[in-house]
């Protein structure tokens, strides 16, 4: 099977973004943390099976979460924004 014809696209997003979290009070968790780990380990998985995609992220995490963006970028994918 040849992986450079997959077409893959990611919503990289924290969770309390979405809507239905909004009234939770997330000053206490981790969330650059978490962010960080598991992008650490989709940008591995798609390395080592030679995958680009396009991540889609929204604005409020890019701003937060600045190297985390370049670093998406580093590895040769797009970034696009939604929401």
């Amino acid at each position: 099977m040849n992986l450079k014809n997959i077409f893959l696209t990611i919503d990289f997003e924290s969770l309390f973004l979405i809507e239905n979290f909004r009234n939770i009070d997330t000053s206490s968790y981790q969330i650059k943390n978490r962010l960080s780990l598991q992008l650490d380990n989709i940008l591995n998985l798609l390395k080592k099976n030679d995958i680009l995609s396009t991540f889609f992220v929204l604005k409020k995490d890019a701003e937060d979460n600045p190297k985390l963006i370049r670093k998406i970028y580093s590895y040769g994918h797009e970034i696009a924004s939604h929401g």
